[in-house]
């Protein structure tokens, strides 16, 4: 899901992103072409701290984001005040409790500003009046309808008419709802093909290997060892025989392996 890029890869991507040749960073930063070449390669791994400063200090990066102590290419302490960050948001954060790497693509989302907006009207009651006053000019017309026309209260019209009637809680539910499950199915969708992301490898195998097991002609007990054996990448077929009786006798110690109404009593059939 995530990759780890090198200093050499970011030092290369630092330039490419601002289209530069080496020769016109050489002229940026004071250092030669070549050695710069060799910074971007993988093999070369001698880069000297004068020189990861004089790159930081040009590409606006932290040296920590160079030499991958952080994965951040920002500069470095970046003051709290400026984020508004509370202290315990700061602990929160610290604590390893959460995942971090999705909070931060929760709050790049195109679609997370959005949320913010909708949670803020509703938290601060922005909404709040324009709401109550238009419940109050429809249960106004109700009212009249029912006092002066002698409409029926529970007739499909006045009954419509409260339907109508807007909880702001209800409304502000279901559109703060409605943008975070924009984001986190964007999100979703765009992790499917990821290493760290759940898939259905692992069930597909195993359906696979009990349908197979079950179309094995044999009994129940060796039906179950053809799956145990399956999971392990061996065919039952090649087997030898004392191979099989040896794993037959290993694998009937497991409690899986016992079919129930197999005995007729605690102490199984008697001898004549």
């Amino acid at each position: 899901m995530y990759v780890k890029l090198t200093t050499q890869e970011k030092l290369k991507d630092l330039r490419v992103a601002r289209k530069l040749t080496l020769k016109e960073l050489e002229a940026e930063v004071g250092i030669t072409s070549s050695t710069l070449g060799e910074y971007e390669n993988n093999d070369y791994k001698d880069i000297s701290s004068h020189s990861l400063e004089v790159l930081s200090r040009f590409y606006g990066v932290s040296v920590d984001y160079l030499l991958g102590i952080t994965e951040n290419d920002v500069e470095a302490n970046t003051p709290l005040e400026e984020l508004h960050l509370s202290d315990d948001a700061v602990a929160v954060l610290k604590s390893g409790r959460i995942n971090t790497r999705l909070l931060s693509e929760i709050i790049t989302h195109p679609s997370f500003r959005r949320m913010m907006t909708d949670s803020e009207i509703y938290v601060d009651r922005i909404a709040a009046g324009r709401i109550n006053d238009m419940n109050s000019m429809l249960e106004a017309v109700r009212q009249t309808l029912i006092m002066d026309k002698g409409a029926d209260p529970d007739d499909i019209y006045m009954q419509t008419i409260k339907a109508a009637l807007l909880s702001e809680d209800d409304f502000f539910g279901t559109a703060i709802s409605k943008d975070l499950m924009e984001i986190l199915a964007s999100i979703r969708e765009a992790h499917l093909t990821d290493s760290t992301t759940a898939d259905t490898t692992g069930t597909d195998m195993i359906r696979s290997a009990l349908e197979q097991a079950d179309k094995f002609e044999g009994s129940p007990e060796q039906k179950k060892v053809a799956f145990f054996l399956s999971q392990l990448g061996i065919k039952y077929e090649i087997l030898t025989t004392d191979e099989l009786v040896t794993l037959m006798g290993i694998l009937r110690k497991s409690k899986f392996m016992a079919a129930p109404g197999s005995r007729r009593g605690k102490g199984g059939r008697k001898k004549k």
